[in-house]
């Protein structure tokens, strides 16, 4: 508004001879470019201040401990004397400034061996279950215990030092291949190797002049890479690797990779599963196979529990499932349920 105004004035001027074309084309180039950094400067601003408030939000949840009774080791050195590692125990959940819950007087007992897949409708709690195990956000009601103890009770930075995730929404840094696979780690050589090997990644990088040295991205560093979405995917689920801890989450991990790299990708977590324990949350059913248990969860609860054969002469929403899918690739249903 004030800008018509101020150019509804100018017009004036020259309809009374007081200035000329030039000097009407000079001071509206110089009003129109003064309004845009002004709209930048308050953008700017406005931008600042929410920033502000997701790192208060950040630097909360940083500080957030418990109790400590028992070391993230101890805990996780129990999973022989204790079989059912994992319990939810009437959990109820709802997102800050929501008041649906998502979960609601939630109850699991699982042990933690192998390779443990959940599936189900969008909306039935996968991630939420995810994030409430790694401590991203605390139940409203109820407990979740590890090997018989509270997780609010474990020091929090010990406890996620025994967990690595990767998520579908990952972040790839502008920094080196070796910063990216083990950031603020100080890895072998071999492991950081090691991890883009079982990420299928490794020739890729070795053909990189600098190797593990090599900078991602172009537009921040002039010798940087880019890698395409599926290479980044791969990347993220090295560093994952990398960690080597027992307990290792995926969530959507492949949904960037074409079948050939998925079908790698998940060989290699079968392969870790037999030493160590794999959570992941996967809309592909084909993926399923490899899973020692399977939770089919709907609307906040655990419907199904078993394993991919069990769930399939079950015929239950979890055959329904795999069957839909199993349709848009073209199986027959005789495939679909081996």
């Amino acid at each position: 508004m004030q800008i018509g105004a101020t150019y509804g004035y100018l017009t004036v001027q020259v309809l009374r001879g007081k200035i000329g074309l030039g000097a009407f084309t000079g001071y509206a180039a110089a009003i129109r470019n003064l309004s845009e950094t002004l709209v930048t400067v308050v953008q700017a601003y406005l931008n600042l201040l929410l920033y502000g408030e997701y790192l208060i939000a950040l630097e909360e949840a940083m500080q957030l401990e418990g109790e400590a009774v028992l070391s993230a080791g101890e805990i996780f050195a129990r999973k022989e004397e204790i079989e059912e590692m994992l319990v939810f125990e009437d959990v109820s959940f709802s997102y800050p400034g929501s008041r649906l819950r998502v979960l609601e007087h939630f109850f699991l007992t699982l042990p933690l061996t192998g390779s443990i897949s959940l599936v189900g409708p969008n909306g039935s709690g996968k991630s939420t279950l995810i994030k409430l195990l790694l401590r991203l956000y605390e139940p409203e009601e109820g407990r979740i215990y590890l090997n018989g103890v509270d997780i609010r009770m474990i020091p929090l930075e010990e406890y996620r030092k025994k967990m690595a995730a990767v998520f579908q929404d990952f972040s790839i840094f502008a920094w080196t291949i070796r910063e990216n696979v083990a950031p603020f780690l100080k890895e072998e050589e071999e492991a950081v190797w090691n991890s883009l090997r079982q990420a299928g990644l490794e020739e890729r990088v070795k053909r990189l002049p600098k190797g593990l040295d090599t900078v991602l991205f172009r537009h921040y560093h002039p010798e940087g890479v880019d890698m395409s979405g599926g290479e980044k995917q791969k990347l993220a689920i090295a560093r994952m690797f990398c960690r080597d801890t027992p307990l290792m989450i995926l969530d959507e991990p492949t949904a960037a990779l074409d079948p050939r790299s998925e079908l790698e990708i998940y060989e290699q977590i079968h392969r870790l599963a037999e030493k160590k324990t794999v959570l992941y949350i996967s809309h592909r059913m084909s993926s399923c196979h490899f899973c020692d248990t399977i939770l089919v969860l709907e609307k906040g609860k655990v419907v199904e529990q078993g394993t991919h054969q069990e769930l399939m002469a079950h015929k239950g929403l979890y055959y329904q499932m795999y069957q839909s899918q199993a349709g848009g690739y073209g199986f027959g249903n005789e495939r679909a349920e081996q």
